[in-house]
């Protein structure tokens, strides 16, 4: 009996850091992707008896960036940790993490965020990024790679007339085994094909 109550005692009076956040989840709710990078700080309080270090916050993806206390928290001190989410060309729904690290009893927490990322309105630098004279391309190339021999794969763009005179499409100098089509074989002035 006397053993028991020894090896109890020495349980008891061990130290411990606790991390306990004022809440591990965020709901940014709509945000405009024009408007950039939003943040959100999650508070804690080091609930233990010992002194509390974070050794890292690490994000569930490159699209997410982390920042905390750096320094050492004593028992009943409190820090944060923020997430920052940047919602550049990453349009719609979306559910992110920070797993924090630490000395603490529970090791690695857990901090979400999400929210729902309005895309910013194309221009038209957006839509035709390529130019050649006074034709507008959607893009550079049409992806055709990796097609087996078997294979049919196809693909289109958008162009746009900037002249003031119709143009014709047509293409030359094409392999055997590719074909181009266009839809509107004249483009009018000022109009997309």
């Amino acid at each position: 009996m006397a053993l028991f109550i020894a090896v109890s005692t020495i349980v008891s009076a061990q130290k411990s850091a606790k991390i306990k956040f004022d809440t591990k989840d965020h709901d940014f709710g709509k945000i405009h992707e024009e408007l950039g990078k939003v943040v959100v700080k999650f508070n804690f309080t080091n609930a233990g008896n010992d002194t509390l270090k974070i050794s890292s916050a690490d994000p569930s993806c490159s699209c997410t960036t982390a920042d905390w206390t750096r320094t050492p928290v004593p028992p009943g001190g409190t820090g944060y940790v923020t997430a920052d989410y940047d919602p550049r060309q990453r349009p719609g729904e979306f559910d992110k993490w920070v797993d924090v690290k630490s000395n603490a009893t529970e090791p690695v927490v857990k901090l979400s965020i999400k929210g729902f990322v309005i895309p910013r309105t194309k221009t038209f630098a957006d839509s035709f990024p390529v130019k050649q004279g006074n034709f507008y391309l959607g893009r550079k190339m049409i992806a055709l790679k990796n097609t087996a021999n078997t294979e049919t794969k196809s693909d289109s763009m958008e162009v746009y007339n900037a002249s003031s005179k119709p143009m014709k499409l047509s293409f030359a100098n094409l392999p055997a085994h590719i074909t181009a089509r266009t839809k509107k074989e004249i483009v009018a002035p000022s109009s997309r094909g």
